[in-house]
C-alpha cells in the first residue's frame, strides 16, 4: 500500500445480501467523506450493490467489473473469457474458504435443518448448470494442499470437475497505484454511482474454441 494510504476490510459474508453489502458500503463512505479525497472500492458491480452510493466530497473509484471474480482473475476481460470458456463454474478461493460464506458451507446448515436427503434435493437443483469448480489460486495461498484438499472433496461430492486457475494481481495493483484508466468507473463528489457505466465499456473480443467471475 503507498505511503498514507488507510484502508477498511469488511465482511465479505455481506456478498449474501446486496442490500446490506450496499448499506455498510453506504457508512463506511460516510465515514471518510470529511477526511479523503478519493476513495477506492475493491469491489465490482456485485449484484449493483455499488449502485446509487455516491460521497459529498470524496471521488469514488470502483474497477468496472461485474463482480470480484473479475478482480481476482485480473480483468473483466479474463472473467468473460472464463465463463464463454467454461460458464457453469463455481468460484472459490481461498479467502471465501476461510470465511466459509459460499454455496457449499451452506449445505451443512441446509443439512440441518432440512436433513440429509432434502437438502442434497435442493443442492442438486442449485448446481445443476454447473459442471466445474474451479480454485483461483492468488500467489498468496499459504497452506494451498489444505485448500486444494477441500476442494476436491467438494468436487467429488457434488460431481464438478476441480481446476485451478492463476488469477493475477493487475487489476489490484491499478486499482491502488493506478492509472485508473476505462477499467475503473470514476465518480466526482456529489454523483451517484450508475449502472450505465458498466455498459458503456467496449465488449471484449474473445475466441471460443470448439472442444476445448477495499476500500
Amino acid at each position: 500500500m503507498p505511503p498514507g494510504m488507510e484502508y477498511e476490510a469488511l465482511d465479505v459474508g455481506l456478498h449474501v445480501n446486496p442490500q446490506s453489502l450496499k448499506q455498510t458500503l453506504k457508512e463506511s463512505i460516510e465515514r471518510s467523506a470529511d477526511t479523503v479525497e478519493t476513495i477506492i472500492l475493491g469491489y465490482g458491480l456485485c449484484s449493483r450493490a455499488v449502485e446509487g452510493l455516491s460521497s459529498a466530497g470524496s471521488t469514488i473509484v470502483v474497477p468496472r467489473v461485474d463482480d470480484c471474480i473479475g478482480i481476482l482473475l485480473g480483468s473483466r476481460e479474463a472473467y468473460r473469457s472464463e465463463s464463454l470458456r467454461e460458464p457453469g463454474t463455481y468460484y472459490l478461493t481461498r479467502g471465501w474458504v476461510d470465511a466459509g460464506k459460499h454455496l457449499f458451507e451452506e449445505y451443512h446448515h441446509m443439512e440441518k435443518r432440512f436433513g440429509p436427503e432434502k437438502a442434497r434435493r435442493l443442492m442438486d437443483t442449485m448446481l445443476k448448470h454447473y459442471t466445474r469448480l474451479a480454485f483461483i489460486r492468488t500467489g498468496r495461498d499459504k497452506d494451498l494442499d489444505r485448500y486444494l484438499d477441500y476442494c476436491h472433496g467438494i468436487a467429488q461430492q457434488f460431481g464438478l470437475r476441480l481446476e485451478e486457475i492463476t488469477g493475477s494481481a493487475a487489476l489490484v495493483e491499478k486499482m491502488i497505484f493506478g492509472p485508473w484508466d476505462e477499467e475503473f468507473v470514476m465518480v466526482p463528489p456529489g454523483r451517484e454511482i450508475s449502472y450505465e457505466e458498466w455498459l458503456r465499456y467496449p465488449e471484449p473480443s474473445c475466441t471460443v474454441h470448439s472442444g476445448d467471475g477495499l476500500h
